[in-house]
């Protein structure tokens, strides 16, 4: 906090930013970022092209936190910029506040990763599990604020510097890294063909559900999750894991549904720039993914408030009629781009 107070000179708004309410944090972050640039994509292709599906099932020692649920990847920004061919990856470790207060002064905005519970318009009275994006884009250090866009609100948000500095400085699942920044300069574009980077996007992201390159994401993730529910009765503060499942799958910014919802709002879109792509259903079967895991998510709150372990055991037969389901999705995924990627290339 001295390095900020020991620089008090000036304040700076970048102008005509174009914040919005969102469904989720990062994609949402995005989505403004490129509009911003002059690359105008919505949340639902940012969230496609950046890999967004996932499940990952986490075991920790903490007996105040244990089991953790999420149905995202945790890469979606890094994943995105990939896929669009824009080399930008996160700063870490050592905040360089000048530099970053230059960006800002040369209108460029800058992504973080925080902690929302020292977030002042949030007012949460534990740390988030895991990081929230949001979009820094002014600073007035008379004042001692940074004005914030973020998904809940589509006007920009103003906060205290000092708060925003320990927002920042909060380590999160599953990388556990200080201060993760990136700014965004004017040479970002986008040069890629659209069809390309999303044939690209479902083929990598059924790759990394079917075949995850471990125990703990994807469709592994999934069947150790079934394997193990029925026991979750053992585990210290197992009520809590099952409402922290509930939140992280249906109300913390996923958009309902695991992220199915803002997942087949993709689709949707998919289906008008793909030949084809819509006739084969896609878009219902991720519906009916959403479904089931609104399903899920209220079959573990039931659980953790009632603290019934037999809602346990229910959880495990719908976490197998899941499993069979995103099999299901992914495979025709996988078997659609592999036929029409080189298609489209060509054309």
């Amino acid at each position: 906090m001295k390095k900020v107070e020991a620089s008090m000179a000036h304040k700076h708004l970048i102008s005509n930013y174009p914040s919005a309410r969102g469904k989720h944090c990062s994609s949402s972050s995005l989505s403004e970022i490129c509009n911003f640039r002059g690359c105008k994509l919505s949340e639902a292709m940012i969230f496609g092209l950046g890999l967004g599906l996932s499940f990952i099932y986490l075991k920790y020692q903490s007996k105040d936190l244990p089991r953790v649920i999420s149905a995202r990847t945790p890469t979606l920004e890094i994943n995105f910029f990939k896929s669009v061919g824009v080399n930008l990856k996160w700063n870490s470790g050592v905040l360089d506040w000048d530099y970053i207060k230059e960006s800002i002064t040369n209108n460029n905005p800058v992504l973080f990763l925080t902690d929302t519970h020292y977030l002042d318009f949030y007012n949460t009275r534990e740390s988030n599990f895991t990081a929230h994006s949001v979009v820094l884009v002014g600073y007035d250090e008379e004042n001692n604020k940074v004005i914030l866009s973020d998904y809940i609100e589509e006007s920009l948000l103003e906060n205290d510097a000092g708060s925003f500095l320990s927002a920042i400085k909060t380590e999160h699942i599953p990388f556990f890294r200080t201060n993760q920044w990136i700014a965004v300069e004017p040479n970002f574009s986008i040069q890629k063909n659209l069809k390309n980077m999303i044939l690209s996007s479902l083929h990598l992201n059924a790759v990394s559900f079917l075949n995850p390159n471990n125990d703990n994401c994807g469709l592994n993730g999934i069947k150790l999750l079934g394997e193990e529910i029925i026991f979750w009765d053992d585990l210290p503060n197992w009520e809590r894991c099952c409402i922290n499942a509930y939140l992280s799958l249906e109300k913390i910014g996923t958009g309902g549904g695991g992220f199915r919802n803002l997942y087949t709002d993709f689709i949707k879109e998919v289906n008008v720039i793909l030949e084809d792509f819509g006739k084969l259903g896609f878009e219902n079967k991720m519906v009916n993914l959403s479904r089931k895991y609104k399903e899920l998510g209220k079959k573990f709150f039931i659980a953790g408030k009632t603290k019934n372990p037999r809602i346990l055991n229910q959880i495990h037969f719908l976490l197998d009629e899941m499993y069979d389901l995103e099999y299901e999705f992914w495979t025709q995924i996988e078997s659609y781009v592999s036929t029409n990627f080189a298609i489209v290339i060509n054309k």
